[in-house]
């Protein structure tokens, strides 16, 4: 949408000021609705007169008609930059200059939020952008807050760009996902977002700009930051949790109040993070201070497209010119931090690794270009237990240490000694089978086993990569029926076979298959994953037993399947956590915008058994961790005003389901010709309506709640 050039303003008597000047592209010019917008970007940042945000000096325009802003230079970097930088060094970002700078955006924050206009009416400012991008660290300490390009005025003409979602995606509130107005809370989720990040040192959300990074975002998040570093207080990662929280009503009641919370845990990080403090932990990361040379001819940079030289201004000399897409403020030329940080980091760009080094004995980074490590973000089910239990008195937990593991690719380039469980995340994480072909396992370093063999060995419905969707007796697709009513229906007519679901990506199509019998879960298998009934330890393994462990080195070392060297109680172990995987998984095709589905009735494989699972019983687990109450609203708004009655088996259906005793203390509300809207507005509090909500749209669903038009047809 803009240029940005670092400028110098010159004066009388030889008084020059650094200034960054951003100007609307010419070819957006043109049109007055993108002119509009940038003269409220200007007006409304010119307003907000505070020391944490960048500051607006002038605006004008050029004879050609584009306008430009005249703004603050900071000498420095952005928040973006220093993340990327640390990472590369491969040197921790201080949890306590993380806490200091969101302290800081927070403090901006709370003061646009507390503007009024000329008649003392409240602006209702949002800022609705904030980002790693927009937070600037100045050399000398101070900490400022940029961009107000799609700011929320109460203030401002009618928006010229009234359709779609502004911002980034990675760091929009749930509820601004689903369609709802920006709000200061929206703003508060968005502090969260960058502070998990900071302390974390990766991204949140990762994936491409579209339907799955909402969906991402929608979910919410499960994972805390100490989840991967160790160096959080549990209170700075129960507020951030808390402040990330998916229901607006449940963060932080403003920018203010989290500043405040935040300062008491800052107390016990830094006891005085002052401008001298910053000023140190950003020479340690940046090194000394390099400004710009205020003698330099103006240059473009190499391969950059050159605007059109705003030289001929009388109030500007140009110094450098440099074309970058969307960015308020330069940080300007910074010699001692890498090219590639000038970039701004879109979706996904910033990899899930941790930028910090890894612990001894993870799969962090080889020589062998087959083997390439890929550092796994450890999700754990909202609601799930750890496979952590007491070691059983039938067999107590084997003595000695855990057995290690070598990989070795086709070109012999082995890797080891290893874990063998994260050696087996790496392995689950490549993805597809022709990366794992060429691959071996061993524990002794002699008897090799292919790596294609372990799913046999180990009991695990490894489907392959790239299938077909095979004929089926019936078959669909998520544009005309839900997962949840699929599910239903499954288990509805008793039947017994393989319920399939298939999506297809850019290059290749990933299918999952439940194993039904009798209207009940008993297994399932994926070609994405190596070992699908191990996924959840393979995150979580430092909280495996450690009989699991070592039954899966006996398993390597003598190539005999599992259960020939497993214990009954390991056996029984495993078959638990393959059961949170499957539900995991569920969760997941829950999510899934779009997929094919089919039955195919027949004989069922041995392997990927669970302990059996009423697939009714599972439906409000899964409703929970997989759809936020916004989606479900969005789906039920059809039949939000019609009457609705119970069908003939409602009463036996129901009970399958196992619910709760509050749930079923909300079925009363359901029916009897009510409509949902009724049913909703029913609820006690908003903590009870979340529920309740939940509960509707499962039993529409499932077809025990009926429209009752339908009904009398």
């Amino acid at each position: 949408m803009a240029e940005v050039f670092l400028a110098r303003q010159p004066g009388m008597a030889g008084f020059t000021k650094t200034v960054v000047v951003k100007r609307l592209k010419p070819t957006l010019a043109e049109d007055p609705r993108f002119v509009q917008l940038f003269i409220e970007e200007a007006k409304l940042a010119a307003q907000v007169q505070h020391k944490n945000v960048v500051q607006i000096f002038e605006l004008g325009s050029e004879g050609a008609g584009a306008v430009f802003m005249a703004m603050e230079y900071v000498t420095g970097a952005d928040l973006n930059s220093l993340l990327v930088h640390a990472g590369k060094i491969r040197r921790r970002f201080p949890p306590w200059l993380s806490v200091h700078a969101v302290c800081e955006v927070l403090e901006a924050l709370a003061f646009a939020y507390a503007l009024t206009d000329d008649e003392g009416r409240a602006r209702h400012i949002v800022h609705n952008d904030v980002s790693p991008e927009n937070i600037f660290f100045a050399r000398h300490g101070e900490v400022k807050l940029a961009d107000f390009g799609v700011a929320v005025d109460a203030t401002r003409a009618a928006d010229p760009f009234p359709e779609g979602l502004k911002g980034k995606l990675a760091y929009m509130s749930p509820e601004r996902v689903a369609g709802q107005r920006p709000s200061p809370q929206s703003d508060v989720y968005a502090v969260g977002v960058v502070l998990w990040e900071c302390l974390a040192q990766r991204r949140l959300f990762v994936g491409e700009q579209g339907q799955g990074l909402a969906k991402k975002v929608m979910k919410g998040v499960d994972i805390p930051p100490s989840y991967f570093v160790d160096d959080v207080p549990k209170a700075l990662d129960a507020l951030v949790m808390h402040t990330l929280s998916r229901e607006p009503s449940e963060r932080p009641k403003s920018a203010q109040a989290l500043q405040e919370q935040l300062m008491q845990q800052l107390a016990s990080l830094q006891p005085q993070p002052g401008l001298a403090s910053v000023r140190q932990a950003l020479e340690s990361l940046l090194g000394p201070p390099q400004e710009p040379s205020s003698g330099a001819e103006p240059t473009t940079i190499p391969d950059t497209p050159v605007p059109v030289d705003l030289a001929s201004q009388p109030d500007f000399q140009m110094l450098i010119t440099d074309v970058v897409e969307d960015v308020v403020a330069s940080t300007g030329s910074l010699p001692s931090l890498p090219a590639e940080m000038t970039a701004s980091w879109g979706a996904g760009s910033w990899p899930d690794t941790p930028f910090i080094p890894p612990p001894p004995g993870s799969l962090d980074a080889h020589d062998d270009p087959e083997m390439t490590a890929i550092v796994r973000k450890r999700v754990r089910p909202r609601g799930a237990t750890p496979v952590r239990r007491e070691p059983s008195r039938a067999a107590p937990a084997p003595s000695g240490p855990r057995p290690s593991v070598w990989v070795r690719s086709r070109g012999g380039v082995h890797i080891g000694p290893r874990d063998p469980l994260e050696a087996l995340g790496v392995l689950e994480e490549l993805g597809n089978d022709d990366a794992r072909r060429a691959l071996e396992i061993t524990v002794d370093q002699q008897s090799w086993l292919p790596v294609l063999d372990l799913p046999r060995l180990l009991g695990e419905a490894h489907i392959g990569s790239d299938p077909t969707l095979p004929p089926a007796k019936v078959q669909g697709s998520f544009q005309n029926e839900s997962p949840t009513s699929i599910l239903a229906k499954v288990s509805r007519s008793g039947v017994s076979g393989r319920l399939i679901f298939i999506r297809y990506e850019t290059t290749a199509a990933e299918r999952v298959e439940f194993y039904v019998e009798m209207g009940h879960l008993v297994g399932f298998g994926a070609s994405r994953h190596l070992l699908p009934g191990w996924s959840f330890m393979l995150e979580t393994p430092d909280e495996v037993e450690p009989d699991v462990v070592h039954a899966l080195g006996e398993v390597i070392r003598t190539q005999r399947k599992l259960t020939a060297v497993a214990q009954v109680a390991t056996q029984r172990h495993l078959l638990e956590a393959r059961g949170l995987a499957l539900t995991r998984k569920l969760v997941e095709v829950h999510t899934w915008p779009w997929a094919r589905y089919a039955f195919e009735p027949g004989a069922l494989p041995v392997a990927g058994r669970v302990t059996p699972q009423s697939i009714f019983g599972c439906l409000a687990e899964v409703l929970e961790q997989a759809k936020p109450v916004p989606v479900l609203m969005a789906h039920l708004s059809a039949d939000m005003d019609a009457a609705m009655v119970r069908s003939a088996s409602f009463e036996r259906e129901v009970h399958e389901l196992a619910l709760d005793i509050d749930d079923q203390a909300r079925l009363d509300r359901f029916g009897f010709a009510r409509t949902l809207r009724d049913s909703f507005a029913a609820s006690t509090s908003l903590r009870d309506e979340r529920p309740s909500v939940r509960l509707g749209y499962l039993l529409k669903e499932m077809g025990v709640l009926i429209r009752q038009d339908a009904d009398a047809g």
